[in-house]
C-alpha cells in the first residue's frame, strides 16, 4: 500500500525541514513525498534539492489548493494526504493508518486526533475527534483535523478534487462533500499529526477573504443547529475535549495564538 503525501509550500524554508524529516522518520517506508512549491525565493528549493527522496515541482500556481491538486495529479499512491510545510507526522503515523486500511478494505477514509504545537515545537493541547457516525455527522459537523486525515484515491472518482477557487477553506469544502456522500470512515483514537499554531495562522483567520469564504460554505452546507443530532454532536465534542479547552484557555491567558 503506497501513501502519497503532498506538501504545498511557498517561502516556508524555516519550517519545511522538520516536515520532511518527519516523513523520513516513518516506521512505514512505502510512501512518496511530493512537494509542490510556488516558486519560493527563500532557500526552499536548495533545501529540497538536498533531499533526493522528495519529488519536487516548483512553478507558479493559483494558491495552496491548486498546488495540492497538482500534487494529487502527479501522485501514484493508493492512500492520499496533504501535510502543510509547518505540520508534522509522528514516526508511527503512516504505519498506524496503513494497518487500519489493510484491516478494513471497505473504509474510504481514516482520521485521528491532532496535537497542536507552538512555533518551538512544544505541544499545546490535543484535539480529539468523534467517531464516524454518518447519521449524526451529516446533521451536525465533522470534528477531525485536516492534518490527521487520510483518504483512498477512489474518493476522487465521486467528488473530484479540491475547489481551488477557494483560497483558505477548500479543505472544509472537500471534507463536507465527503460527509454528504456514502463513504465509510473510521476514527483512530490516537494523535496522528502535529499542527503548528503560528501568529500568522491566527491573523490569516481574520482576513476578509476567509470570513467571506466561511459565509459561503456556511450557506452552502447549512446546518440546523436546533436539530437533536447537532446538539448531541456539540455536547459530545466539548465533553471529550474538556482538558483541551482548559489548556487552550491557559494559552490565551499567556498571550499565545490559538485556533
Amino acid at each position: 500500500m503506497l501513501f502519497s503525501v503532498i506538501t504545498p509550500t511557498f517561502n516556508s524554508c524555516n519550517f519545511l525541514k522538520i516536515n520532511i524529516e518527519s516523513l523520513l522518520a516513518q516506521s512505514y517506508k512505502n510512501y512518496e513525498h511530493i512537494v509542490v512549491d510556488g516558486k519560493s525565493d527563500d532557500g526552499t528549493i536548495d533545501l529540497l534539492k538536498s533531499y533526493p527522496n522528495v519529488k519536487l515541482i516548483s512553478e507558479l500556481d493559483n494558491g495552496m489548493y491548486d498546488a495540492i491538486n497538482k500534487g494529487i495529479g502527479l501522485s501514484s499512491g493508493d492512500i492520499l494526504a496533504y501535510l502543510n510545510a509547518d505540520d508534522r507526522y509522528f514516526p508511527y503515523t503512516l504505519e498506524t493508518v496503513a494497518k487500519v486500511f489493510l484491516k478494513y478494505p471497505n473504509i474510504d477514509f481514516i482520521y485521528g486526533y491532532c496535537t497542536y504545537i507552538d512555533e518551538n515545537e512544544n505541544p499545546l493541547y490535543v484535539y480529539k475527534a468523534l467517531p464516524w457516525i454518518p447519521q449524526i455527522v451529516r446533521k451536525a459537523r465533522y470534528t477531525w483535523a485536516q492534518q490527521s486525515f487520510f483518504w483512498r484515491r477512489r474518493i476522487h472518482k465521486k467528488i473530484d478534487l479540491f475547489d481551488s477557487t477557494l483560497r483558505y477553506l477548500a479543505d472544509r469544502d472537500f471534507f463536507q462533500r465527503i460527509v454528504e456522500h456514502s463513504f465509510n470512515g473510521k476514527l483512530v483514537r490516537i494523535s496522528l499529526a502535529k499542527f503548528m499554531v503560528r501568529k500568522a495562522s491566527f491573523e490569516r483567520a481574520l482576513t476578509p477573504i476567509q470570513i467571506a469564504e466561511n459565509r459561503i460554505l456556511t450557506k452552502r452546507y447549512r446546518k440546523d443547529k436546533s436539530h437533536p443530532f447537532y446538539i448531541l454532536n456539540e455536547m459530545l465534542f466539548k465533553f471529550i475535549n474538556i482538558n483541551t479547552y482548559v489548556l487552550r484557555t491557559i494559552c490565551i491567558l499567556k498571550g499565545k495564538p490559538v485556533i
